[in-house]
């Protein structure tokens, strides 16, 4: 996918250069809380997994993986990334995370509407889900935001938190 530019936001392929900027918010349990994952300890953490996910979305057709960069700074605040899957690989499901300095500022719902026009276009994508934790209210805000409505409740297993309710959002989209 090609970079997508927006008012304030450029959304870039991710790469390990973003690892400091990662660990800026990676490692607060403010931002973990709601991911399948733990905070990050180390920049290494952080360099590790932005080494194996864009590795990942360089290889294969089924992952995409972009950095969210402020315009105005070059300063990456944040990652939007979907797994592509279903018959004739036209479905995808994204995933967000962004650092607290920056929310309440629109940038998330920016980026995500401009991510999801770009796996329609470029990506022939036909259906767009998304999840969060019934406590998340702020992702099911963005969501809203971006025309999505509730599909379905789902319990996913991770690794770092045992079984979790997810809702599930899908995009409104009438051809």
């Amino acid at each position: 996918m090609k970079d997508i530019q927006t008012e304030r936001l450029i959304l870039r392929d991710a790469s390990v250069s973003d690892a400091e900027d990662m660990f800026e918010y990676a490692k607060l349990e403010e931002v973990t809380k709601h991911l399948s994952w733990k905070p990050h300890q180390t920049v290494k953490d952080s360099e590790k997994i932005l080494d194996a996910l864009s590795k990942e979305a360089k290889e294969k057709d089924s992952y995409v993986l972009k950095a969210i960069v402020l315009k105005e700074n070059n300063k990456m605040i944040g990652t939007i990334d979907a797994r592509i899957f279903g018959e004739g690989q036209k479905d995808a499901e994204f995933g967000y995370c962004l650092n607290p300095k920056y929310w309440n500022k629109g940038y998330m719902s920016e980026a995500l509407k401009a991510f999801m026009e770009a796996l329609h276009k470029e990506c022939s994508i036909e259906n767009i889900f998304g999840s969060f934790e019934r406590e998340n209210i702020a992702s099911k805000r963005v969501m809203q935001k971006n025309e999505m409505y509730y599909y379905e409740t789902v319990r996913r297993n991770f690794k770092n938190k045992g079984e979790v309710e997810l809702i599930r959002y899908k995009e409104l989209r009438i051809s």
